[in-house]
C-alpha cells in the first residue's frame, strides 16, 4: 500500500528525519518583491524592486514538482503579490483544490480584479496597521485607504 505525501511527511517528522523523500505540504510562494507602497517598516526609501518577480522557469518548476504534493498555498512575501498579473489566474487554477491564503495591501488593484479574487474560496489576510484613515496613512505611504 502506498502512502500518500501527508502520512509519509508526518512519519519522516515523528522519526525526526532529516533528508526527506516527501514533499512540503504547505508552501510559501513570494511571486514579487516589489510593492506599490514604501511603508516605514519595511521599506523606508521608495525602492520599487522593479523586477524582482519569480521567473517563469522557477514559478513553473514549483508548479510541476511540488504543488501537486501541497495541501496549501501562502502567497505573500516581501511584495505586493498581486501587482503581478499572473497571480489572478494561478489562484484561478488551484484555489478549488489547495488551501490558498493571499496576503495583501489591497491597495494595488481595481475593483474588478478583486471582484474575481472574491469568486474564489481564497482566504485574504489584509496587512493593515490601523483602521483610522489619518494613521493608516502615516503608516501606510502611499496607500489609500478609502480604497480599502
Amino acid at each position: 500500500m502506498k502512502n500518500t505525501n501527508s502520512e509519509l511527511n508526518h512519519r519522516e517528522f515523528k522519526e525526526r528525519k532529516i533528508v526527506l523523500e516527501s514533499y512540503p505540504r504547505f508552501l510559501f510562494i513570494e511571486f514579487t518583491r516589489r510593492c506599490n507602497l514604501y511603508c516605514e517598516m519595511c521599506r523606508p526609501q521608495k525602492d520599487s524592486c522593479l523586477n524582482q518577480f519569480i521567473s517563469d522557469e522557477l514559478l513553473h518548476k514549483i508548479e510541476t514538482e511540488v504543488i501537486p504534493h501541497a495541501q496549501c498555498l501562502d502567497l505573500r512575501g516581501w511584495g505586493e503579490s498581486t501587482l503581478d498579473d499572473r497571480l489572478l489566474p494561478f489562484m484561478q487554477k488551484y484555489a478549488h483544490d489547495k488551501t490558498v491564503f493571499l496576503f495583501t495591501n489591497m491597495n494595488s488593484r481595481d475593483s474588478q480584479y478583486w471582484s474575481e479574487v472574491s469568486k474564489l474560496p481564497v482566504h485574504i489576510i489584509l496587512s493593515i496597521e490601523s483602521t483610522i484613515p489619518e494613521r493608516y496613512s502615516l503608516f501606510r505611504r502611499g496607500g489609500n485607504f478609502a480604497k480599502i
